[in-house]
């Protein structure tokens, strides 16, 4: 098993060159420690004058609904790279349940982690909203959380915030 990192915003990600030619096999689990991928980048993981073989698995990081990965360059130059068109999250439907609101959203990346905030004014820096609640999306990207309905709030915005 070939354990590699990467993060799309620092030069932090594993690269492993070698002078003689390698031949892949086995498992490539690739982590991304850093923050969300966009699309767009590309991931150096090897470096050698002959790359052959191929991995039997290959576990990449989800990512962001609209988003892909293609590995069809890691056996030619040892690179990965996301494809596709980011579509952000988005509130789907709210409904009351009792006493609380209950809000629902698409199109996260699957598992991934995100954050509520909450404001009274919409037009309040993002800075200064308030942090509401932390969750992870499910597996198809999917979102719900629910708040208390609060009598005196006579309006409240929410915002969803990606790592």
């Amino acid at each position: 098993t070939t354990l590699m990192e990467i993060d799309r915003s620092g030069p932090t990600n594993d690269l492993l060159v070698v002078s003689t030619p390698l031949t892949y096999g086995g498992t490539l689990v690739v982590t991304n420690i850093g923050t969300t991928l966009l699309g767009g980048e590309t991931f150096d993981l090897f470096n050698a004058p002959l790359l052959s073989g191929s991995f039997t698995t290959i576990q990449l990081p989800p990512l962001p609904f609209g988003l892909s990965w293609n590995t069809s360059q890691l056996g030619v130059s040892g690179t990965i790279s996301v494809t596709g068109t980011l579509t952000r999250p988005e509130f789907s439907s709210m409904q009351v349940s009792g006493t609380n609101l209950v809000i629902s959203g698409i199109h996260g990346a699957a598992n991934g982690t995100y954050y509520v905030l909450t404001a009274t004014e919409v037009t309040q820096p993002v800075s200064t909203w308030t942090y509401l609640a932390t969750n992870t999306f499910d597996t198809n990207g999917d979102f719900s959380f629910s708040r208390p309905i609060d009598p005196l709030d006579t309006q409240r915005f929410f915002l969803i915030q990606l790592t």
